[in-house]
């Protein structure tokens, strides 16, 4: 895992060679998720684990902080190269005994390396490889191991955040010309992620599964 975490973190720091020369463009979206039930298994050293199957988890858009997504892509021959932010939260509202908050909400942050492939008609496909960086805010035993983040720009790895795995996506999306440089951009996406959440003397496995069906603006820059 650490060996394919390195690799996942290079391909983050920057774009493909072949992306050069080309022209950029930037898309802010939002919606609505649907999360696969997931079960979880929170170990400590000093307790009792405690096992959860078949947790809904929820992802809550609206609920501050917002769920949203940005995609910086760069345009070469027949798509795109793109680097990709998804805001993903996950909250758990049943919680069983001994477990007082469990939420993802700073959040269960995806980045994601993609390529699209652009249609006819603004039909785009995108495969994306990334990273899961949490900020982890549960509440176990009465005891939590929650930091306050840093605001607009926090100090990633010294505000509560963790590099905690690896996520795939797939998209589909179509563009929408409102002018030259303006379009509205529907798309859904599946991602997948595999993340191991540190808490209060020990970690929990959250793994995700989710539907983002989600409407952007697009603008060329």
């Amino acid at each position: 895992m650490d060996k394919l975490n390195k690799i996942v973190l290079a391909s983050l720091i920057m774009l493909p060679l072949s992306a050069l020369a080309s022209e950029w463009n930037i898309t802010l979206f939002s919606g609505a998720v649907f999360n696969s039930k997931e079960d979880l298994l929170l170990k400590q050293n000093s307790n009792p684990d405690i096992f959860i199957p078949n947790a809904q988890l929820k992802t809550k858009p609206l609920t501050p902080p917002p769920y949203y997504g940005l995609r910086l892509a760069r345009e070469i021959e027949g798509g795109a190269w793109e680097i990709e932010h998804i805001h993903q939260k996950l909250y758990l509202d049943d919680l069983p005994a001994n477990l007082q908050r469990f939420e993802v909400t700073d959040g269960y942050n995806l980045f994601y390396v993609n390529r699209s492939w652009t249609q006819p008609k603004g039909v785009e496909y995108r495969f994306g490889v990334g990273a899961v960086i949490a900020h982890p805010d549960i509440t176990i035993y009465n005891q939590s191991n929650h930091v306050s983040g840093g605001g607009a720009i926090p100090k990633i790895w010294a505000d509560g955040y963790h590099w905690c795995g690896v996520s795939l996506q797939a998209g589909y999306s179509r563009s929408f010309k409102r002018s030259d440089r303006w379009a509205i951009v529907p798309e859904v996406k599946l991602t997948h992620s595999m993340a191991n959440i540190p808490i209060y003397d020990g970690s929990v496995r959250l793994n995700n599964t989710a539907l983002h069906l989600n409407i952007g603006v697009n603008y060329k820059l």
